[in-house]
Order: structure tokens, then sequence, then C-alpha cells
């Protein structure tokens, strides 16, 4: 009878994967010169606002940040977040042994991975929930994010396999099954490392920095599959950040000595088509950071807000924007409210 059981859950569980599975086919980039066009931010942007950070002490551009309403949550080494308010005023600190990931949801919960556990912060009153274990040692967990009020989506690697899966908040399990990717430990932890999360429309999504391919978060085991792009040129690329909004997919490349960014329209189908390929050789150049309500929050060294902004999108024209710029501390946030 056990058995007879446990042959009913795998197969609910494989026809529950299948029907969550689409394919939106294979997206083709070319980055010959050709092909290349100028982004006018006048066209994506309705103004840019610039929130000077007041307490910068150990943050980098390269710091990882998180958006919620009430401000921002910035990383500043392995063990240290710091909570700023949307003004840019530093408002509490916490410590952690040791951050591997971080992740707000919906407002409501900022969820910490450390090495063996999620740790949980009510985002309402900014404390300390609960800790959520994770109990099989065997795997190294690489990434984190919710996905709704049950689940937490968790990216793992064990013995050169990428795994992929859900943590049940209300049973405290965490159900991992084998992903996408194989290669030693180190090199997927360098892939991962440079692929993450992403919100759009409610919905998480998942990119991989290596391929591209971006996936919905779906199911309680699986992925499902959207987009998968190639390139057409000789040199090797790396996808360093993927964002969208309802209409738009937005992709930053890396190669070894030129920065990229694609802009690409959705269908109504939801297949992206390319529109805008941007040469960072040009000055302003549209950077990637988080998306959230439609606004594009990238943080930056203040002395080079004037490589990443059109000075005709600040609401006061030119003179004010430079005033700004003087008078702020040494990193601050660029705003893109987009159109």
């Amino acid at each position: 009878m056990k058995r007879i059981k446990i042959v009913i859950v795998l197969i609910l569980l494989a026809l529950f994967g299948c029907t969550g599975r689409t394919n939106s086919g294979r997206i083709v980039i070319n980055l010959d010169k050709p092909s290349l066009k100028n982004i006018n931010l006048n066209e994506y942007c309705e103004r840019i606002e610039i929130i000077s950070l007041d307490d910068t002490n150990g943050v980098c551009p390269e710091s990882k940040f998180r958006v919620f309403d009430k401000g921002f949550f910035i990383q500043k080494d392995s063990t240290c977040l710091d909570y700023f308010d949307n003004t840019g005023c530093f408002q509490q600190g916490y410590k952690f042994d040791r951050i591997i990931d971080f992740s707000v949801y919906n407002n409501k919960k900022l969820y910490i991975l450390t090495s063996d556990r999620i740790e949980v912060y009510d985002l309402n009153n900014m404390s300390h929930e609960c800790d959520l274990p994770l109990q099989d040692t065997s795997f190294t967990y690489c990434k984190v994010a919710g996905r709704d009020d049950n689940y937490v989506v968790v990216i793992a690697i064990r013995d050169g396999i990428e795994y992929s899966g859900h943590y049940d908040i209300k049973n405290q399990a965490c159900y991992l099954a084998e992903g996408t990717i194989k290669g030693n430990n180190n090199s997927l932890r360098k892939v991962l490392g440079n692929s993450g999360f992403f919100y759009s429309d409610n919905d998480l999504y998942f990119f991989y920095s290596h391929t591209g391919t971006i996936y919905r978060m779906a199911d309680f085991f699986y992925l499902s599959y959207l987009w998968s792009f190639e390139h057409k040129s000789p040199i090797e690329i790396k996808i360093s950040n993927v964002q969208k909004t309802s209409d738009k997919l937005f992709m930053q490349i890396e190669t070894d000595s030129v920065d990229y960014c694609l802009i690409m329209s959705l269908d109504e189908n939801g297949t992206p088509h390319i529109t805008e390929i941007y040469l960072n050789s040009n000055t302003p150049f549209f950077p990637l950071g988080v998306f959230y309500n439609s606004t594009n929050y990238y943080l930056c060294e203040s002395k080079d807000i004037f490589k990443y902004v059109s000075v005709d999108l600040f609401d006061d024209g030119e003179n004010q924007s430079v005033d700004i710029v003087q008078s702020i501390s040494r990193y601050s946030i660029i705003k893109y409210c987009l159109k």
C-alpha cells in the first residue's frame, strides 16, 4: 500500500510539473556593429531622481541591494546588511554570521540565506520573525527568493549538480530537484553568483548568467521555461542583469571590455523582440539595477552620476542637477522613473 501511494505521488508531481512548462522560443542576440543602436533615455524615462545615501561606510558599487516600499537594503559585506529609508537616511544595521543571499518579498518579508538556515524578518516592524532550518547539509545553498506566502524558492549545489526547488514554510521542509546545469562546484558557484532572481507583475523569474536563459518560478518543484538566448558574435558574453516590465525585457551584457544594454519589446504572446542595443562607449549609459514599481534603481558612486543620466531629465534643469551632485555623499541611488 505504501508503494502504491509513492507511485501516485510521483505521477501527480510529474503531471503538475509538465502542465506549467511553456516554450516561448529562442532569441538570437547579434552584437555586430550594424545592429547597434543608441538608446535615447528620454524615450524610456519620464524623469530621473538622485537619492543620496548618508552613511555609506563599507558600501561599494558592487554591493547587492533590494528595494521595497520603505526604502532599501544594501549588503556592505558578507556579514552586514543596512537599511536606508526612501530619502537615503540610514535607519538600522543587521549583523549575521554570513550572508549568502537575501531577498525582499512583496513588502512583507526579508529573507536572509545563511549556510544552514533562512532567517525571516517582518518588514512591518523590521524585526526578526523566525528561522527556517536547512537541515540537509549535503547541499551548498546559493540563492533564495520568496515566491508566495507559503513557499520560498531555493537554489543549491551538490556534487557538481545544480538543484532548485521550494521551501515549505508551514512544514519547515525543503524540496529540491535536479536542475539544468552541471560542472564542478567552484564553476557552479561562479555561475550562480552572477545569476539571479527578479520580480515583475508579482511573478518571480530567474536568469542564468552564462546563457541568459530565463525561467518563471511557477510550480511546486519545476521551473517554467520561458526564453533562451544565443548570440552570433565571436566574443564571449555574460548576462550580468535582467529586469522586466509588463511590455519590455531589459538585459545587461558584459564582455571583456564592453558593456551593452538590450531593450526588447514583448509582443502579445510574451515573446521578446530586440528593439535597441546600446553600446556603453557613449554617455549617458543606461545601467540596469533593480526594477521596482516601473522604476529602475541603480547604486553608483556619486562622482559617476553623469555617466548614467541625461541632465535634461532632471525636473529642475541643468543648474539644479549640478548643485545636487556637488552636495550629495559618496554613494547615491539613481532613480529612473520609466514611462
